[in-house]
């Protein structure tokens, strides 16, 4: 309730071990009930919800202030784990303005994360937009 009245965004871990109802710890799922209760929430997901990417973006569709950031889901890209075609698809589905650049350093290396960031077949605006501007909105917003 505070942190939704005062515009404040909130990280949340989204990956994890098991939960006592099954799901990793963060899964996007069980926010539904979060968001029920305070629909403006700020909630940054990091990262983009390993292991419910469908959930994910259905919470971004059905309340404004959800997003995402990239971390770990780089280090899929780079190790292959991913496919770069599916992670543009699945940002797009979130939302652009909704995702952020994150790498998760220091258990994932640096270079190779940003490497597979540059290389999403993303329009030069999208990559603005996730890189920089996504982030410097979001802080603006909450000042």
């Amino acid at each position: 309730d505070y942190c939704q009245a005062r515009e404040i965004p909130v990280l949340a871990q989204s990956s994890g071990a098991a939960s006592p109802q099954g799901l990793p710890w963060g899964h996007p799922r069980p926010f539904g009930d979060v968001f029920k209760q305070f629909p403006k929430l700020r909630l940054i997901f990091g990262p983009t919800a390993l292991g419910g990417d469908e959930d994910m973006v259905k919470l971004a569709r059905a309340y404004p202030y959800v997003g995402c950031d990239l971390s770990m889901r780089l280090d899929e890209l780079a190790t292959g784990k991913t496919q770069p075609e599916y992670m543009v698809s699945l940002i797009r589905q979130m939302g652009i303005d909704r995702v952020l650049f994150g790498t998760n350093i220091p258990l994932v290396p640096l270079a190779p994360s940003v490497k597979a960031f540059t290389d999403l077949p993303l329009t030069d605006a999208e990559r603005e937009s996730i890189a920089s501007t996504n982030f410097k909105r979001l802080v603006r917003e909450a000042a």
